[in-house]
């Protein structure tokens, strides 16, 4: 009987398409398949995600206050809040003393006087999207428990009440 997935037959063993070439797609990219695809847990794959290729650029693009961008959501796509994102996507270490630094800065300085996120200083509310993807990134680098706890809280009232 043969397997439901078409990346793992009934042999156990992972059949790649294209002959493996997602394993010579860059160190995120090798370190992705070789986890989600074969099973195969390799730390040092995982620490040269800070060292080469997306994420070492991601992270060499880091500023001297601590963000990247202007800060926090600006510009959108290269702030903080997005290279956060990517590098949580890429599998960045959840170590990583840049990652977690900036985490603390966020979660230190934006958050709103409803609780969440605020990504604009001239909205009085903050953004349930942007509190949800934050708390993608800020657990898993590690952010404060407490301030995750709230954000969380927040960010489910939100919800609920939305």
């Amino acid at each position: 009987m043969g397997s439901s997935c078409p990346l793992r037959p009934a042999s156990g063993r992972a059949a790649l398409p294209g002959g493996g070439l997602a394993l010579s797609g860059g160190v995120a990219v090798e370190h992705a398949t070789r986890a989600d695809l074969l099973g195969q847990q390799r730390p040092e794959l995982a620490a040269r995600i800070a060292t080469e290729g997306q994420g070492a650029a991601l992270l060499a693009a880091r500023g001297p206050d601590g963000h990247w961008g202007r800060g926090f959501y600006a510009p959108k796509w290269t702030c903080s809040h997005y290279t956060l994102l990517e590098l949580r996507a890429l599998r960045l270490p959840p170590t990583n003393p840049a990652a977690r630094l900036t985490v603390a800065l966020i979660l230190q300085r934006e958050v709103g006087r409803d609780g969440g996120l605020n990504p604009s200083r001239t909205v009085p509310f903050s953004d349930v999207c942007v509190a949800g993807m934050a708390l993608r990134y800020a657990a898993w680098f590690g952010g404060d428990p407490s301030a995750l706890a709230g954000l969380t809280d927040w960010r489910y009232a939100a919800e609920l009440l939305g």
